[in-house]
């Protein structure tokens, strides 16, 4: 008979321990991100003991855990992030994932396909004169 311990994810057998593995982050929401929304990555790794989680933006530490939030998310959110999933046995990187936050005027001039630089000018005419605004 093989003796088992309840966690709040899974049922693990106590024999059996093993370092992390299939260590994967997703980002939610998928698709395009902009400027003043929130952002969700998410790790998920298979490991006994279960593994702690740490989140890195290039080489710089920015979170733990295994949910990483951001709300309010600006421009200088963009850039590669990975989780490292780590207990007594062993540890292991995801792959990184891309987060690109797109600038909220960018944003609108895509959605609208109306840029121009500079931007266009309006002229209104009245009465034979012109005033240009």
């Amino acid at each position: 008979m093989t003796n088992t311990c309840q966690t709040s994810e899974q049922v693990l057998p106590r024999g059996d321990v093993y370092p992390p593995k299939n260590v994967s982050v997703s980002i939610n929401p998928s698709g395009e991100i902009v400027e003043g929304d929130s952002v969700t990555l998410s790790c998920s790794s298979d490991s006994n003991p279960p593994a702690e989680i740490s989140w890195f933006k290039e080489a710089t530490i920015v979170g733990s855990g295994s949910i990483y939030s951001v709300s309010k998310i600006s421009s200088n959110h963009s850039g590669e992030y990975k989780c490292k999933s780590r207990n007594k046995h062993g540890e292991k990187d995801s792959d990184i994932a891309m987060l690109n936050v797109i600038e909220m005027d960018r944003f609108f001039c895509v959605a609208s396909q109306w840029c121009h630089t500079p931007p266009p000018s309006v002229v209104i005419r009245h009465w034979g004169s012109a005033i240009k605004i």
